[in-house]
């Protein structure tokens, strides 16, 4: 599906204001119609669709995530957006977890948890964040500990 839209901003790139979106991944991408540059992922809502739906952990209190808000910054760590709620997501996905054997305590760990924009959150679907992504918030919780990896685990 190939649909041209006005873009909320202009092209950073040629700075032409129409896109055309295209479904991949799960995701609505907006490229710029004349030179393709990706602009942004449109959610489904601004689009007119259902937004989906993040099945709520009743395993999350809400001091845990407080507790994951805060280490992160009430910022996405995916994409930094702090004027959007943020989700509670796995870095490493739910069912990657379970095809590797973890527990539901493990996959639950604050570790394995970030938070995330709603688009980003939604978007990676049952795949786990970039392995890069991972060990930035693995190296974040090292030097918060004192850089011991004894404590990280």
């Amino acid at each position: 599906m190939n649909q041209l839209v006005d873009m909320r901003a202009p092209c950073p790139e040629c700075g032409d204001t129409k896109g055309m979106v295209k479904d991949s991944n799960g995701q609505r991408v907006v490229r710029c119609a004349w030179c393709s540059t990706w602009c942004y992922n449109q959610p489904l809502a601004e689009a007119g669709l259902k937004p989906r739906k993040v099945k709520t952990r009743e395993t999350l209190s809400l001091g845990q995530r407080q507790r994951i808000l805060e280490r992160d910054n009430h910022a996405c760590v995916s994409c930094h957006a702090t004027d959007t709620p943020l989700h509670i997501g796995h870095l490493l996905s739910v069912h990657e977890g379970k095809e590797l054997g973890m527990s539901d305590a493990e996959i639950n760990h604050d570790l394995n948890l970030a938070a995330m924009c709603e688009a980003c959150n939604l978007g990676l679907g049952k795949r786990s964040v970039a392995p890069r992504l991972v060990w930035a918030s693995i190296r974040a919780a090292m030097h918060r500990k004192g850089g011991s990896n004894d404590e990280v685990a």
